[in-house]
């Protein structure tokens, strides 16, 4: 019985080095209450980047229509190219090879808010119904993103619009901006 000793404070603590249930149950709570809160806003999150994705669209479309002004010295014209239509021009004029922009840029002419995704060829924003040339300056709608895209109801946001000068902008829908897109644009 000599080696016996009591046991120390040191002793007690060199044993109980891991946590206690309590402590762990109150860390997976903190972890699952902060899990909860972040998912919460992700969805919002999520719409956002894509309203700016389409935002980005409609400044490379303008891009697009400036590199093709550039190369052939004029804007697609005629009554074929009205609408959508004007669009696909830049990647399908003179010929689908020397295009300004090719197929590789399709997702340029896609709104990313768009539910299901057109195929190949096709553009989701709408284009002017008027005959663009460089003596239209200003606030005139050169595009926007189609309604249904961004779910045009009461409460849904703006739709995005591009300007003839370059600027994007936003209109909620019905309101007197949206009706001034609604004259100047087509499908």
């Amino acid at each position: 019985m000599k080696n016996m000793r009591l046991p120390t404070e040191k002793d007690h603590r060199d044993r109980n080095t891991g946590f206690t249930l309590i402590e762990l149950l109150v860390v997976i709570a903190i972890i699952s209450l902060l899990a909860a809160m972040a998912l919460v806003g992700i969805p919002n999150i999520i719409r956002t980047a894509k309203l700016a994705d389409c935002r980005n669209n409609l400044r490379g479309l303008f891009a697009g229509l400036q590199l093709y002004q550039s190369e052939f010295k004029e804007y697609p014209s005629g009554e074929e190219f009205r609408g959508k239509k004007f669009w696909e021009a830049l990647r399908a004029l003179p010929t689908p090879d020397t295009a300004v922009m090719h197929d590789k840029e399709w997702k340029t002419f896609i709104c990313p808010l768009t539910k299901d995704k057109p195929s190949l060829g096709v553009c989701s924003y709408r284009g002017p119904n008027y005959e663009f040339s460089d003596t239209i300056r200003g606030n005139t709608p050169l595009a926007s993103d189609m309604p249904a895209n961004h779910g045009a109801l009461k409460d849904s946001p703006p739709v995005n619009v591009l300007y003839s000068g370059g600027t994007i902008g936003e209109a909620p829908y019905n309101s007197q901006d949206w009706n001034e897109v609604e004259e100047n644009l087509q499908e």
